[in-house]
C-alpha cells in the first residue's frame, strides 16, 4: 500500500485527537475531574443496544458543557450505530454498584 503524505498527516492527526479526547471518555481517578458514567434509555434503541451501550461502562466529564459531552455521546454512539443520536441528556441521581452516584441519561433518536 502505498501512502501519501497528506494521507498520513490526516492519519496523524485524527489519531492525536483519538488519544488526546479518550481521556474525557475514561475515568481518571487521580485528576480530581468528576466523570458521570453514561446510561441510555431503550425508549428508541431497544434493549439489545442499550445493553450493547451501556455494557462499554464509560464516562464523559461533569465539568463540560452539555453540548460538549452531547459531541462526545454522539461520537461514541455513531461509531458502533451510525443511525442514532442524542436526543437529550439528564442528569440524574441513582444507586449505580452499589452506591448512590450521579449519571447522564441519554435519550437516543434516529438520524
Amino acid at each position: 500500500m502505498n501512502l501519501s503524505r497528506r494521507n498520513f498527516m490526516k492519519i496523524a492527526g485524527l489519531s492525536a485527537a483519538a488519544v488526546a479526547g479518550a481521556a474525557l471518555f475514561t475515568g481518571c481517578s487521580g485528576s480530581g475531574q468528576l466523570m458521570l458514567p453514561v446510561r441510555f434509555s431503550v425508549t428508541v434503541i431497544g434493549k439489545d443496544i442499550q445493553k450493547a451501550l451501556d455494557t462499554k461502562q464509560w464516562s464523559v466529564g461533569a465539568n463540560l458543557s452539555q453540548n460538549a459531552q452531547k459531541d462526545f455521546i454522539n461520537a461514541h454512539v455513531r461509531s458502533q450505530f451510525p443511525m442514532y443520536e442524542v436526543e437529550s441528556i439528564e442528569r440524574k441521581t441513582d444507586t449505580l454498584d452499589g452506591k448512590e452516584t450521579d449519571y447522564l441519561y441519554v435519550t437516543l433518536k434516529t438520524s
